[in-house]
């Protein structure tokens, strides 16, 4: 079944790249490309470098693929150089059948809700091989299913995703999210349950949130409360606070501040845990 579902994702895939040299597609994307600028052992590293295309073959049909690169210290060279490695960050299709949309690929689904900035318990879920289902039920409610796997080296994580999303009127919107998956390679037959809430309340530039991620057989949570202001001018800026302190009773805490300007976000990051510090620039092109 893993085998046949491996196959039938690479054919569609195969397809939809080769129904786009023969359409007429528009195509979107962006770039990224950021740089590390503290602390001092981590100076001039990458801290993003990513390319992503969207292409929209029809009306039902798109296609999006992202590259992503990295550089950092080569841990295997002892003159202090500089290893690189670039390839793919995502690659999906997806097709709107009906009120729905079916999405195959490989790419990352999470429940972060509106957190940009501080990690989070429950990572994004990238499996190898994804089958994501999401459709709007009603005018402000949509719901969300997904089924991954990835095979290597002994270990078959499978996961299991369910979400719901209700928006209450042009302010207010709350998401509720449930995964199931192998949170751990040393146990690959033990699966654990992570849950994620995100509650958001926006007035004019002004926006508010809270994100809660647990995975309770852990006991690793984390309760991020954040603000985003947004002004017309293009101007942004960003606060985070994870309410749950770490081993040293520090919490994590993140400020970002940008600048859009002729489709292009420049922003520059902080980030502080108790006496560690990092921060980093970054610029984002939308074309």
């Amino acid at each position: 079944m893993k085998k046949l579902l491996a196959i039938v994702l690479t054919a569609v895939l195969v397809l939809a790249f080769a129904a786009i040299t023969m359409a007429e597609v528009k195509v979107t994307g962006e770039a990224n490309f950021g740089l590390v600028l503290s602390p001092a052992e981590l100076v001039s590293q990458f801290s993003d470098c990513k390319l992503v295309f969207d292409a929209a073959v029809n009306d039902a049909v798109s296609v999006n693929a992202a590259i992503k690169g990295a550089m950092g210290l080569d841990l295997d060279a002892l003159d202090g150089s500089y290893a690189t490695s670039f390839g793919f960050d995502t690659y999906s299709v997806s097709d709107k059948i009906g009120n729905g949309t079916l999405k195959l690929g490989y790419f990352g689904t999470n429940f972060n809700g509106t957190t940009d900035i501080l990690p989070k318990v429950i990572k994004d879920l990238k499996g190898a091989n994804n089958i994501n289902y999401s459709t709007a039920i009603g005018d402000a409610m949509t719901v969300q299913i997904q089924y991954s796997y990835q095979t290597g080296d002994g270990f078959v994580p499978a996961a299991y995703l369910a979400g719901l999303k209700y928006n209450l009127g042009d302010t207010m919107a709350f998401e509720v999210g449930m995964e199931s998956k192998n949170f751990d390679e040393l146990n690959p037959t033990e699966n654990l349950s992570g849950t994620a809430f995100n509650f958001t309340y926006t007035a004019g530039a002004l926006k508010a949130y809270l994100n809660y991620e647990s995975i309770g057989d852990l006991e690793m949570k984390d309760e991020i409360i954040g603000v985003l202001y947004t002004a017309d001018s293009g101007l942004s800026a960003r606060f985070e606070y994870d309410l749950v302190k770490d081993a040293a009773d520090n919490s994590p805490m993140a400020l970002r501040v940008g600048y859009t300007v002729n489709a292009i976000t420049y922003q520059l990051d902080y980030c502080k845990v108790g006496d560690d510090s990092a921060t980093a620039v970054k610029a984002n092109v939308k074309f």
